[in-house]
């Protein structure tokens, strides 16, 4: 059970510290696209607020994506233990 709890916070830091490095770091937005090696690796910024495809990306079913996640986590928790 240790061993999920620190492969998680792992996971979690370098997503969220590559995030910030795309970014901040490295100036990747909308308006300012990098061509690393075209056409193979190209940054482009993008947002999908909600599932797959933007699916229910309006936003009117947040609360039931939330609820359904934790479930998820909740029986994923459950089943390690």
């Amino acid at each position: 059970m240790k061993l999920l709890w620190i492969s998680a916070f792992i996971a979690f830091v370098l997503d969220q510290a590559s995030k910030y490095m795309v970014i901040h770091v490295m100036g990747v937005s909308q308006f300012n696209p990098i061509d690393v090696l075209p056409p193979l690796l190209n940054f482009r910024y993008g947002e999908n607020r909600g599932i797959n495809f933007g699916l229910l990306g309006d936003g009117s079913s947040i609360w039931t994506l939330i609820a359904v996640a934790c479930v998820i986590c909740a029986g994923v928790l459950w089943w390690m233990w």
